[in-house]
């Protein structure tokens, strides 16, 4: 073992120092990182890449999956109308036609025959949208769904009417914006023909509905910004519905005004609404206090939407002049707010009216037409709160099958009528007047012979 010695002369070993590492160079340090980090990048670029497509897959999956549920629907929808409404497995509601000569009840007023009572004093049994199948929102218009309800003796139609490539056709959406209508909510959409001539053939037949003597109803709302479409509307009435089954009030071809009018006119809207502006003395009714049997057998057109403010410039006196068709469509409507025989009404405005009294009382007068609340699920209204307030329509989603449906339903399956008459507080009676005294000569304000001589100048 090496050593030395200190200056005593003391032996002192010397300790061989071995380093314990090699200094390695600071490049050689950056390298070695730069490599971790290319090796790190690959493996985060792998991940992410794998992951991606893993994500891809599902979220395609999940859209593919959505979109087959939609297409689904389309026949979705009517398969769970027949399986609810049939005899084998579900409920039918079992509706016979109004025998118009049946008395109402023993205790109505001079044992009145139903065919006898006005038309605004009868319950209707109404369908709303009577071409969506389930939503209104993202779905589909059908129109199974249209002959489903007709042969449950549905005997109030209700449509929403929309513009597309120049014709009309009917399908479902949101209200408008701003006072315009911007879309539809329904992926599909009939054309108002199809719709019309599916009427024409299935409510007026007894192989397809069960009363098809029964009056029916149709509600018109028209969700179009373009003009045109009260035009389109009118024709495709007067060349679907046969005149055997409408209010005919003209005798010819009405497409091309090649005929004459009858005397039915004087209950559309344009005898009330302009003909009455027109001639203080020009000959109108009221369709709505005719009795039931005036329109039996008979389609009768609603309409709220009518856009009469601009027509009033255009309107001239030669019905057949510029501008017809304006004439030709309001001639096909029976029923309309505009001339004050119908209060259309959500179902929020019956149910929360901060005037019970006097929605009451107008809806004696007036034929109440209640629509369920805007949704995009179709909620059904409760029913039976309209009718306590005489609503005559009060139009159910028939294929929203909830609990109000259900019960809605089977009151008029206890009836076996689509036309109940309301109960007698709920009703309109006119009082006549008893036929005037004949006045006596002496109470008369004519002139008089006075004779001077006679006292007080008495006078005979």
């Amino acid at each position: 073992m090496a050593h030395t010695h200190d200056a005593s002369g003391k032996m002192i070993p010397i300790t061989k120092v071995i380093p314990t590492a090699i200094a390695t160079p600071i490049s050689d340090v950056a390298g070695n990182m730069m490599k971790k980090m290319a090796n790190f990048q690959k493996w985060a670029v792998g991940f992410l890449n794998v992951y991606t497509c893993i994500i891809f897959v599902i979220i395609l999956v999940f859209i593919i999956m959505y979109y087959l549920q939609q297409l689904d629907k389309e026949e979705g929808n009517i398969k769970v109308m027949n399986d609810v409404f049939n005899d084998d497995k579900g409920f039918k509601p079992r509706i016979i036609g109004l025998d118009m000569n049946q008395i109402v009840k023993k205790d109505s007023p001079n044992k009145e025959k139903y065919g006898e009572v006005p038309i605004r004093d009868f319950f209707v049994m109404g369908s709303y949208n009577s071409c969506a199948g389930g939503d209104t929102w993202q779905d589909w218009v059908d129109i199974n769904v249209l002959r489903k309800v007709i042969s449950l003796g549905v005997r109030s139609l209700d449509f929403e009417i929309y513009m597309k490539d120049g014709e009309c056709v009917v399908a479902v959406g949101p209200e408008a914006e701003k006072g315009k209508f911007v879309l539809k909510g329904s992926y599909n959409a009939i054309l108002l023909e199809s719709v019309f001539n599916t009427i024409n053939t299935y409510a007026f037949s007894a192989r397809t509905c069960p009363n098809p003597e029964d009056p029916l109803f149709i509600n018109l709302r028209i969700k179009s910004n373009k003009p045109i479409v009260y035009e389109k509307i009118a024709e495709s009435i007067l060349k679907e519905i046969e005149p055997k089954n409408r209010i005919n009030w003209f005798d010819g071809d009405a497409t091309k005004m090649v005929g004459h009018i009858n005397e039915n006119i004087k209950y559309s809207v344009y005898s009330n609404l302009y003909k009455r502006y027109d001639n203080t003395h020009w000959d109108s009714e009221n369709i709505i206090d005719k009795p039931m049997n005036f329109i039996k057998g008979k389609a009768v057109f609603i309409c709220n939407d009518i856009a009469t403010n601009s027509f009033w410039g255009e309107w001239n006196d030669n019905y057949f002049g510029k501008n017809k068709n304006q004439y030709l469509f309001m001639a096909c409507i029976n029923i309309s707010n505009v001339i004050g025989n119908c209060l259309p009404l959500r179902s929020f405005d019956v149910v929360y009216t901060h005037n019970p009294k006097a929605l009451k009382k107008d809806l004696k007068r007036t034929i109440g037409l209640s629509l369920p609340d805007v949704s995009t699920t179709g909620r059904n209204p409760k029913w039976i709160i309209h009718s306590k307030y005489g609503c005559q329509f009060t139009l159910m989603n028939f294929s929203n099958v909830d609990g109000e449906l259900i019960s809605y339903i089977k009151n008029f399956d206890t009836a076996k009528k689509a036309l109940i008459v309301k109960p007698k507080h709920l009703r309109f009676f006119p009082i006549p007047l008893k036929k005037p005294k004949v006045q006596k000569k002496e109470y008369s304000y004519g002139i008089r012979k006075c004779n001077p001589k006679a006292a007080f100048m008495q006078c005979v």
